[in-house]
């Protein structure tokens, strides 16, 4: 690898950008966090410093601690000390410097975590990138691996870490190739021309064959390569390059002869891959209808599932391929092929038949044993809006059908509210993931499924499982029934924190007038900005939101959302402060 070329160029980057913050004065509650972890006992430190990594940025006070704890003598608390400030994300920004000179602690663990932790920090650890590539060759794979995604997660300027990834895919095992391939296609344009020379690489045309790929038509430029290498030797190459090359799509169609003549190769998945990237060119690979058409009398059904879709796709005009294509796809979904029923249930899903007896088939394909074909029954089921209401009710009364039935009926939404009786008596379900979806299924129906709140209530009530209680509870919310406010007060106190943070964001939502109310869930939603989880954040955000000025107390605690490390909750804690302070809101 070309380490120290790279290493100069890097130096010249870091010196023309501030990217590193001083750091300020340590304050009081810094202090407290160092004499409580010096303190503590031995036993005691591993537990306290993972405790802190788990609080994320809620726990940026505590960087100096975690900083001096990266000297301990003892190596799982020098890890662990890593590991948490990794956990805390840019808010750990101070700890740059200390994280840098542990890439070459002489324990592997430590090497790893300090990778890791610079990674998470993001942009600002540009400085500690000239060691991260000397960790590329670190003797222990996992430390390889997370110097890689440190990389990927600083981002350095494309002219620097493409050099440095292209080696990795020459050299490194696939666990390390893995992130520097996403790295590559996120630097889209700026790092076509160095992939097409690596094309010429046999060590690495495998891996860029797969980054062009994931590029989509930004890599229309190396369309030329990509044709040639649809010959090469290697049969993964010969896949992959075909593959990249439908992702890239009508662009790719001066690459149309060449895919044709992939169709007669002699390795299947070469094939199938040939006849889905003619599909994904559409009408631009109208020179291949006639080679098409003759594999449909062929014996591999997965090409014929699929060169029947690719035709249509074609030819989407053509009456006798759409007719055609409803029978060859039927018949596919009852193939004991499951890799075939997949391309079956996908092909109904993207050419949108919605004939009575393809929805019949889709419906079926729902108690699929294959994960795949049943997500993709549930997507083109789905998307067919009214047709597939009525069936889709009565598969929502047979066990081996209702939960995925009831996904359908998610993502239809309030226009599969005539489901609505069939939904409620699901609820009776014995398995809890079942009536999860059920739930999930009518709170997509909004208002509309207001009659279903006692029964959600009751579950709310008794169901012996809290994460079903707690889709009662976002259920009830959405569908802005307070059937179950007597239920939500009970689960307030519950000991599983997330059924506590929705309960109060629903009851925020039903009850924000009521003062006694307010006074039971502000605390549980303050408290909720603190969960690890995002997603709960997020409700205890809109919890507090929906309280108006009922929830200004919390304001200060909305300030330290917004330095949240994601985005969706510093959006959503912007946008409480903002309904909370609003002029004129009455709530």
């Amino acid at each position: 690898m070309r380490i120290w070329a790279t290493i100069v160029v890097l130096a010249a980057v870091v010196t023309t950008s501030p990217l590193v913050r001083a750091q300020a004065v340590a304050d009081s509650l810094s202090e407290a966090a160092s004499k409580e972890l010096h303190e503590a006992a031995p036993a005691d430190k591993l537990r306290l410093i993972d405790q802190w990594g788990d609080q994320g940025a809620a726990s940026k006070d505590r960087v100096s601690a975690l900083v001096e704890a990266l000297d301990d003598t003892d190596v799982q608390l020098r890890a662990h000390a890593a590991r948490a400030l990794g956990s805390i994300g840019p808010s750990a920004v101070t700890a740059v410097t200390k994280l840098t000179s542990k890439l070459t602690d002489e324990q592997a663990d430590v090497r790893a975590y300090a990778a890791y932790a610079l990674g998470r920090i993001g942009r600002e650890s540009m400085s500690a990138v000239p060691a991260l590539v000397v960790a590329l060759e670190d003797n222990n794979p996992t430390v390889r691996r997370m110097a890689v995604q440190a990389i990927v997660g600083i981002k350095p300027p494309a002219n620097v870490v493409v050099p440095v990834l292209l080696d990795v895919l020459r050299n490194s095992e696939p666990a390390v190739v893995v992130p520097a391939l996403h790295s590559l296609a996120d630097n889209g344009e700026e790092a076509l021309p160095l992939l097409i020379d690596a094309m010429e690489d046999a060590k690495a045309r495998y891996w860029v064959c797969v980054v062009l790929g994931s590029m989509g038509p930004k890599a229309q430029g190396a369309v030329g390569a990509l044709a040639g290498a649809t010959h090469d030797a290697d049969q993964g190459v010969r896949r992959e390059s075909l593959l990249a090359l439908g992702e890239i799509g009508p662009s790719a169609a001066e690459a149309v002869p060449y895919i044709i003549k992939a169709l007669d190769d002699p390795d299947s998945a070469v094939r199938a891959a040939a006849v889905l990237t003619l599909g994904k060119l559409g009408p631009k690979a109208q020179a291949a209808v006639d080679p098409l058409g003759k594999r449909l009398e062929g014996r591999d059904q997965l090409v014929r599932t699929l060169g029947i879709w690719a035709l249509v796709r074609i030819e989407p005009k053509n009456k006798l391929w759409v007719r055609t294509a409803g029978t060859i796809l039927r018949e596919s979904l009852t193939n004991s092929d499951p890799q075939v029923r997949a391309a079956a249930a996908h092909a109904l899903t993207d050419l949108r038949l919605s004939d009575a007896a393809s929805i019949e088939a889709l419906v079926a394909a729902l108690a699929d044993a294959t994960v795949a074909v049943r997500e993709s029954a549930i997507e083109a089921l789905g998307d067919m809006g009214e047709p597939a209401v009525a069936p889709i009710t009565k598969a929502l009364s047979k066990p081996g059908t209702r939960g995925a039935a009831a996904l359908v009926v998610a993502k239809m939404g309030p226009v599969a509210k005539s489901s609505i009786n069939a939904l409620v008596a699901a609820l009776a379900d014995t398995n809890p993931a079942t009536r999860e979806q059920v739930l999930i299924a009518l709170a997509s129906l909004g208002k509309s499924a207001q009659t279903a709140g006692p029964s959600i209530a009751k579950v709310l009530e008794h169901d012996p499982e809290y994460h079903v209680q707690q889709s009662a509870a976002y259920a009830l919310w959405q569908i802005g029934s307070q059937a179950g406010n007597v239920a939500l007060i009970t689960t307030l106190h519950s000991k599983h924190s997330s059924l506590a943070i929705t309960s109060a964001a629903a009851l925020a939502h039903l009850d924000p007038a009521n003062s006694k109310t307010v006074k039971l869930i502000l605390p549980v939603l303050v408290e909720g900005l603190k969960h690890p989880r995002e997603a709960v954040q997020l409700e205890a955000c809109a919890g507090l939101a929906a309280l108006g000025r009922a929830g200004a107390s919390a304001v200060p605690s909305l300030n330290l959302a917004l330095t949240d490390d994601d985005e969706q909750v510093r959006r959503a804690a912007h946008d409480a402060i903002e309904r909370i302070q609003r002029p004129g809101d009455s709530k």
